[in-house]
């Protein structure tokens, strides 16, 4: 062990927005070595403190793999900033099983100008069970995907919090076939359950800010709960996207079920603001079902205020749309299976 990388310590944090706080035996770094060497040989119940200062990580993930009962804290965003360069494929990865794990308390700062998808803190191709996961107070810049978690395949993926974040910059890259799919993604849940998405501010997303996909679908392990999108706040959605594509909405919700979108803000989005979807062109079958769209606010879309590609009656009430400063009936769009889809405020 290199004396002064890594040191035991009894450490209490407490972050400004934070919540939570606890004082535990921790091991604490202060250099990327350092950091690598406890995340590779961190133990069940263990907290890793990251000490104030930046960390260039260049191209080379931190993997957070196989951990139960874990806390990776740093000293506060922007105070703790973990820095990658333009070809990094994560910043943090989740691989493996991870179960009881919070991540919290720094910035995750990618490129200017990426050369790859670059992920902030993202489930990797070797997953399989994410479960009781808390991603908080986090600062998210530059990178092509901001948070993502994924439930699909043989893992489980359930009981996911990702609360009080901000995200900036959130960049869409151009593939060789001109599609920037797997890129501009704020928030991105596919396949997990029981996921509470609250109080993040997203500004400036190229494709989508909060994506939800495949929630309580029947070729899923059955699972209990919701998902939660609540109060968050969408700034300028799709202001520098690459492609002019109408699909490229704010808020998204996409061949899932049991949703409540409730108390969200959405300012000056370039593409239509909220969607539900069920796209025809998958050719499959998907339950689309019980979501409800609840006291948001949309102003100044400069589409759609709401974008229907489902099938079906989805409770809506207490919402505001807003054209300059006087409150409208919302701007829906339909197209597809959404030709027989309804909101529940329509007369």
């Amino acid at each position: 062990m290199v004396a002064g990388i890594i040191k035991r310590a009894c450490v209490f944090t407490t972050l400004a927005a934070a919540t939570f706080s606890f004082r535990a035996e921790a091991q604490s770094v202060s250099t990327v070595t350092g950091l690598r060497a406890a995340l590779a040989g961190v133990r069940r119940g263990s907290r890793i403190a990251i000490a104030a200062g930046t960390y260039d990580i260049g191209n080379t993930p931190l993997r957070i793999a196989d951990t139960r009962g874990v806390a990776i804290i740093g000293a506060g965003a922007g105070k703790t900033i973990i820095r990658a360069s333009g070809s990094a494929p994560f910043i943090f990865e989740l691989a493996g099983s991870n179960d009881n794990l919070e991540v919290a308390g720094m910035t995750l700062l990618g490129a200017p100008r990426l050369a790859r998808n670059t992920h902030g803190l993202a489930s990797g191709s070797d997953r399989m069970n994410l479960t009781r996961a808390r991603f908080h107070d986090l600062v998210v810049r530059n990178v092509a995907v901001g948070i993502s978690v994924v439930g699909s395949g043989n893992g489980f993926c359930d009981d996911v919090e990702i609360t009080s974040n901000t995200l900036d910059n959130i960049q869409d890259l151009v593939r060789g076939n001109g599609v920037t799919s797997g890129s501009g993604y704020g928030i991105h849940n596919d396949g997990c359950t029981s996921v509470r998405i609250a109080g993040n501010t997203i500004r400036n997303a190229d494709r989508h800010s909060i994506y939800q996909a495949s929630g309580y679908q029947p070729d899923r392990p059955r699972a209990s709960g919701s998902i939660v999108i609540d109060n968050n706040v969408i700034i300028d959605h799709g202001r520098s996207s690459s492609l002019p594509n109408e699909w490229q909405v704010a808020l998204v919700v996409a061949r899932s079920s049991n949703v409540v979108v409730s108390r969200n803000e959405i300012i000056n989005s370039n593409f239509d603001a909220i969607s539900i979807e069920d796209p025809s062109e998958e050719k499959r079958g998907y339950s689309v079902r019980n979501i409800s769209l609840v006291d948001n606010t949309v102003r100044g879309a400069r589409t759609a205020d709401v974008f229907l590609t489902a099938s079906g009656t989805f409770t809506s009430r207490g919402n505001r749309f807003y054209r300059g400063s006087s409150a409208t009936r919302p701007v829906i769009r339909r197209e597809g299976k959404g030709v027989a889809g309804r909101l529940s405020s329509e007369h």
